[in-house]
């Protein structure tokens, strides 16, 4: 993390999509998809630029910045 992006998160937060990680995995079975920065995982990985969006008190909200990544099913 740069100084200056340590400034910022100091003042004003920082967003994990803004960070350059050195590994970020995901629970799908399909393990040549990544880890979406801003983008949902799913669309994201099928070049798709929709954005976030979460049910929250039965309404669907948008977002503009998050990561998109998907739980593992240990089901079977």
């Amino acid at each position: 993390i740069t100084p200056d992006l340590l400034n910022k998160g100091i003042n004003g937060g920082v967003y994990l999509s803004d960070l350059e990680w050195v590994d970020a995995t995901h629970g799908d079975d399909d393990k040549s998809k990544t880890v979406q920065k801003d983008k949902p995982f799913t669309p994201g990985n099928n070049g798709s630029n929709n954005k976030i969006k979460l049910l929250i008190d039965g309404k669907e909200v948008e977002f503009n910045k998050g990561l998109g990544t998907v739980a593992s099913n240990p089901s079977s």
